[in-house]
């Protein structure tokens, strides 16, 4: 990774001071330079869908809802990674913020309300591409493995014949994708997985780890309340909620508990027990 040209890459859209580098989940490398936020992406990122993404983020219908880039236009690094830029924001972290939980809800169903015939072709989501990986990545040794990969083949047969649904999607939401400029409302973040899709699919990890004991009743309730009350399209009104979200939250129960394993963090394992053990039940195996 060429720091030096991603140093002046930065200032020339205002970055300065000491570079500060991290690795996402994802294989994205995101470098800090003051006030500016350069992301060197994934290298099997699509050029064109990335800049057909980042036209759509930047649309004035999204302004107050999804985090706006600094510069829509995208710039190879001298190893052929695609760089884009962006403001440096407060991220949100549930370790030191109370998580807006309404707020989210909020925000997503703003975003499922847009219309996206109106800004840019976006390419269709594939929410089992997402499991499909999650699952590819556990290693064969893990105790959990043949659990893991039993129940994740029943839920990728049942999402590929799931039918798709034709609103603007996130794709990959969870609280780590919120954040603010200080004194200003949450912004959801990231582009990589903005689509055309079912929402319910961006409703998926809040309801499986409410289903698995992972996130409270009153929090859960807090979100589902502020979607709803937005018009979320991905819910009834009112009613049961669960025909429409059983099964991409059994989907985001699994891939975050393959995570767990692939990724193991030391003040998480109760978090863990408790997707393997809604793992179980799915699969009807013995606690």
């Amino acid at each position: 990774m060429d720091l030096t040209w991603l140093a002046g890459l930065a200032k020339d859209f205002g970055g300065r001071g000491d570079l500060s580098v991290s690795k996402s989940p994802s294989g994205a490398v995101i470098v800090c330079a003051g006030p500016v936020v350069v992301k060197v992406h994934h290298p099997r990122t699509d050029p064109t869908m990335l800049m057909a993404r980042l036209r759509a983020v930047a649309d004035v219908r999204l302004a107050e809802v999804l985090a706006p880039p600094v510069s829509t236009a995208v710039h190879p690094t001298p190893d052929g990674r695609l760089v884009t830029v962006w403001p440096r924001m407060e991220v949100l972290h549930p370790t030191t913020h109370k998580p807006p939980w309404a707020a989210a809800g909020t925000l997503l169903a703003r975003l499922h309300h847009v219309d996206h015939e109106q800004i840019v072709t976006l390419p269709a989501q594939r929410p089992v591409a997402r499991l499909q990986r999650a699952l590819h990545r556990v290693p064969s040794s893990a105790p959990a493995a043949p659990l893991l990969l039993r129940v994740g083949a029943a839920v990728v047969a049942e999402a590929t014949r799931a039918s798709a649904g034709r609103r603007l999607v996130h794709g990959d939401w969870h609280l780590g994708q919120l954040g603010r400029r200080t004194g200003q409302p949450w912004r959801l973040l990231d582009v990589d997985d903005i689509g055309v899709g079912d929402p319910a699919w961006d409703l998926a990890r809040p309801a499986g780890f409410c289903a698995a004991g992972v996130l409270s009743d009153s929090e859960w309730d807090a979100f589902l309340t502020a979607y709803r009350d937005s018009g979320g399209p991905a819910v009834p009104p009112d009613g049961d909620v669960w025909p429409r979200l059983d099964l991409p939250a059994r989907a985001a129960v699994v891939a975050a508990a393959c995570r767990a394993i692939v990724h193991p963090e030391a003040d998480e394992q109760d978090i863990t027990e408790a997707l393997l053990e809604a793992c179980r039940r799915m699969s009807g195996w013995p606690p």
